[in-house]
């Protein structure tokens, strides 16, 4: 598998499925920190993964296995030298999985243990979507299977997903349906038993850290930099970095790591940057740092780019790795189990200069632009191999070049996250089956652990406008900007809402501030160019449908775009635009509401009767009564023919349906024909 090697990735999981006891394909104490999120929250639009492993093996490489159908790199222990069981990797088609411990979900006695090494190397091999690797774990469920995980997967395809799999049962959760559409997690999972498990402090001060980065700015330097790197506690004061800078050099500065993110047992940190959905899979990027965090540097790898370089896997023990094991013995220098929690943050940095975090720091940084700026051309799989051997050679020299010097003689929430995230993750389970009055009463448990949650607020938000109570979901939503100001999908949200319930000009500040923030949502294009063309604005509301059909990702959404971006380029004088636009146009049938906007445009394009269009006027009730009725009248009304246009517009408005934007536009074009001022 690996180029010392012939013998099949499957076969070994069939071997060890048949003849390993329980624990022996386990790697010592595994309890991990890790992160997935979908594209829309990174800067690349490709979803991201991330895991810092905590295992009693401190010594890790990463390998190139070369297998069929798929080839992958592979993070290992280090006398793992075929890559039979794999911590985290990526394959060549952009599958990327990696996982962290779950100590509060069954684990029958007598049933085989620990061996998801063994299935992400299977996936690896196997799977080119997370619905792939749903789809092996439904076929491997039984005594045999041997997990009690939360499994991490992205995929090219824009999948992001957290799999909370044990031997007879599994619970799926995609990052998209989450606020921000990230997961953080540890070692517990939302779908296992209350208050069990592990990991909740670092869970808490994970999500603390989160709540300080941008919409759509997760990237792998700041994962590097601010997550992984971490030394701050939840719930005790540790001085923070720039604090560091006014320590005495000469004096120890301890402090307790064991609950914090970077910690005794972290052993590597692992980074996943996939593309977004069209990119060649290819340029996936996983970014690994052997040794503990604050001891060595990130560089990255390709699957592409064949065999890793020398730094990351050659020898007993990688050398990368003997370096950072070298600093972690200066900066951790207390042996025995308590003691070597402790750390001496002076050896990182302080008043005189001497420590070796900020230049590790630098130099990170110098990589991730070089491969930044490198990946925008375009590279050969021969220039990543010369790209990732140059990076591993520099990191290596510069902490092989770390001489330390010799010794003698933000505000914190009450309540943590992790008591919340299962009522959290209830109520989205329940949103996504529609149950929006269930889901509520989820949220509502939530808000009474943690009246802070911001999450809680918004989700309450969404159940609330689906049960079409506009008004509380508006008010759940402003709660949740109080508590987390400039959020953009809240203020998508209200701003939808306030449209909803007719209140345009509160709407359109609300899609205006989203739009600035997230210039890549779909949704607020759609609701902004709405909320323009509700106030006669069809100029501006042409601009928003254009960006809007730009970031849709299928053909019916880019029809609901479309579909009131014709009649704003006819009223801004856009005419060419609009022909342009109607010759693109195809008769292939869509099912359902989408169908009545395509039979707007098909009724300016000429290829539907007004009579063949009215005959879906009732399919739906009041909803397509709405739609259907605004779309004949505003094709009587740009055609000259206003008598008749109004009589479809009263009928639009007589659907008594006010949240369907059919009511609302029908309501707008009466009061400007009423008011003389109806422009066509």
């Amino acid at each position: 598998m690996t180029r010392h090697s012939s013998i099949r990735l499957i076969v070994i999981a069939i071997v060890a499925a048949c003849v390993v006891l329980p624990g022996s394909a386990g790697s010592g104490s595994e309890e991990c920190t890790t992160l997935v999120a979908a594209g829309l929250a990174t800067p690349s639009g490709g979803p991201i993964l991330w895991k810092n492993r905590d295992t009693g093996t401190l010594s890790n490489k990463v390998i190139l296995v070369t297998e069929h159908p798929y080839s992958f790199l592979a993070l290992v222990d280090a006398d793992d030298t075929a890559g039979r069981a794999a911590w985290a990797g990526i394959n060549a088609v952009g599958f990327a999985i990696a996982n962290s411990a779950s100590y509060n979900l069954p684990t029958p006695a007598g049933e085989l243990q620990e061996q998801e090494g063994v299935v992400m190397a299977e996936a690896l091999r196997t799977c080119r979507t997370v619905g792939d690797l749903e789809q092996m774990i439904v076929r491997r469920q039984g005594k045999r299977l041997g997990v009690r995980t939360n499994f991490f997967a992205i995929d090219a395809a824009g999948g992001a997903v957290i799999i909370e799999t044990h031997n007879h049962g599994y619970t799926r959760y995609d990052a998209s349906a989450f606020p921000m559409l990230r997961l953080p997690n540890t070692n517990f999972s939302r779908s296992g038993a209350e208050n069990d498990g592990s990991g909740y402090l670092r869970f808490d001060r994970e999500n603390q850290i989160l709540r300080t980065v941008p919409d759509g700015r997760l990237d792998a330097e700041t994962i590097f930099r601010d997550f992984a790197r971490d030394l701050s506690h939840p719930l005790l004061r540790h001085p923070s970095r720039e604090e560091w800078k006014r320590l005495p050099a000469d004096t120890p500065y301890w402090i307790h790591s064991n609950y914090t993110i970077d910690r005794p047992s972290t052993a590597s940190v692992v980074v996943i940057q996939g593309v977004k959905p069209g990119q060649d899979p290819m340029r996936s990027t996983m970014w690994v740092a052997l040794g503990e965090p604050v001891t060595t540097v990130a560089v990255p790898l390709w699957v592409a780019a064949g065999v890793p370089p020398d730094e990351v896997w050659q020898g007993k023990d990688a050398p990368i790795s003997i370096e950072a094991s070298r600093l972690k013995g200066v900066l951790r220098p207390l042996k025995a189990r308590e003691r070597a929690e402790y750390m001496d943050l002076t050896r990182l940095d302080n008043a005189a200069g001497t420590g070796w975090l900020p230049g590790l720091l630098a130099l990170e940084h110098g990589i991730i632009a070089e491969t930044e700026t490198l990946l925008g051309k375009n590279p050969s799989p021969a220039e990543l191999a010369a790209h990732q051997k140059s990076m591993a050679g520099r990191a290596y020299a510069t902490l092989k070049g770390i001489a330390p010097p010799s010794r003698t003689g933000s505000s914190q929430d009450s309540v943590p996250a992790s008591l919340a995230a299962p009522a959290l993750a209830e109520a989205v389970a329940l949103q996504q089956q529609k149950k929006h009055q269930e889901a509520l009463t989820a949220l509502a448990k939530a808000v009474a652990i943690d009246p802070a949650n911001a999450d809680a607020s918004l989700l309450s938000c969404r159940s609330l406008a689906a049960l079409r109570r506009h008004e509380e979901a508006i008010a759940a939503c402003t709660e949740s900007l109080r508590l987390r100001p400039d959020q953009e999908e809240v203020l998508r949200d209200r701003g939808h809402y306030y449209l909803n319930l007719g209140q345009t000009e509160p709407g359109l500040a609300d899609l205006v501030r989203a739009v600035a923030l997230s210039p890549r949502d779909r949704g607020v294009y759609y609701h902004l160019g709405l909320a323009y063309y509700l106030q006669g604005d069809f100029a501006n509301a042409a601009k928003a449908y254009d960006g809007c059909v730009l970031n849709s990702g299928d053909d019916t959404s880019r029809v609901e775009c479309q579909t009131w971006l014709l009649p704003s380029l006819l009223r801004s004088g856009r005419k060419v635009d609009a022909q342009r636009l109607l010759a693109s146009v195809s008769a292939a049938p869509m099912d359902g509401h989408p169908g009545n906007y395509l039979d707007r445009l098909l009724l300016f394009k000429g290829a539907r009767t007004e009579a063949e269009v009215a005959a879906a006027m009732t399919a739906e009730g009041p909803l397509s009564e709405a739609s259907v009725g605004y779309t004949i009248g505003i094709w009587h009304l740009l055609n000259g023919r206003a008598s008749r246009a109004r009589e479809y517009f009263t009928r639009a408005v007589a659907s008594n349906y006010p949240t369907a934007w059919g009511y609302r536009a029908a309501a707008a074009e009466l009061k400007r024909l009423d008011g003389g001022a109806a422009q066509k």
